[in-house]
C-alpha cells in the first residue's frame, strides 16, 4: 500500500518522506470512517481537511493534495488494514492519537452516532493500536 501511494505522489522518483506518506494513508483511514454510516456528509468531509490543516499540519494546497491522493488510494482498493498498518510502522503511539483525536471529530461532525461509524472506530482503535479507554471516550462525547 505504502508504494502504491507513494508512486501517486510521484511514480517517477517516490519520496523518501513516509511522514508525508502516513499523512496520506491517515486521511484514507478518515475518509473511509466518514463513508461507514453509508453517507459520507460534506461537514465529515470538512472535519477531515480541518484535521489535515490543524493537526497534521498541512497548508491548503497540501490539504488538496493529500485528499485527492487518500482517495485516489482507496479507489484503487487499498484497506484501512493496510492504512493502519503504515501508521503502526511510522508513527510512535503518542502520533496515532492524533488520528484518534481526528476521528472523534469526524464521527461527531454531524451530531451523532452512527452504528457503523462505531464499528470502525474499534476496529481502527485494534488496528493502530490506540488506548480502548481513550476510545471509549471519544465515543462517550460529541465534539
Amino acid at each position: 500500500m505504502d508504494a502504491y501511494i507513494r508512486g501517486l505522489i510521484d511514480p517517477i522518483d517516490p519520496p523518501d518522506d513516509m511522514w508525508f506518506v502516513a499523512k496520506v494513508a491517515a486521511c484514507a483511514l478518515l475518509i473511509e470512517l466518514s463513508a461507514a454510516d453509508g453517507d459520507e456528509s460534506p461537514v465529515e468531509v470538512e472535519r477531515i481537511l480541518d484535521a489535515m490543516r490543524g493537526s497534521f499540519g498541512l497548508d491548503e494546497t497540501a490539504v488538496k493534495h493529500v485528499e485527492q491522493l487518500a482517495r485516489s488510494a482507496r479507489a484503487h482498493g487499498d484497506t484501512a488494514e493496510g492504512y493502519a498498518r503504515l501508521l503502526r510502522e511510522q508513527w510512535a503511539p503518542d502520533d496515532r492519537k492524533l488520528v484518534l483525536a481526528a476521528v472523534r471529530e469526524v464521527i461527531w461532525a454531524d451530531g451523532r452516532l452512527d452504528e457503523g461509524e462505531e464499528l470502525m472506530v474499534w476496529r481502527l482503535a485494534a488496528m493502530l493500536g490506540l488506548p480502548f479507554d481513550e476510545v471509549r471516550g471519544v465515543l462517550a462525547s460529541e465534539a
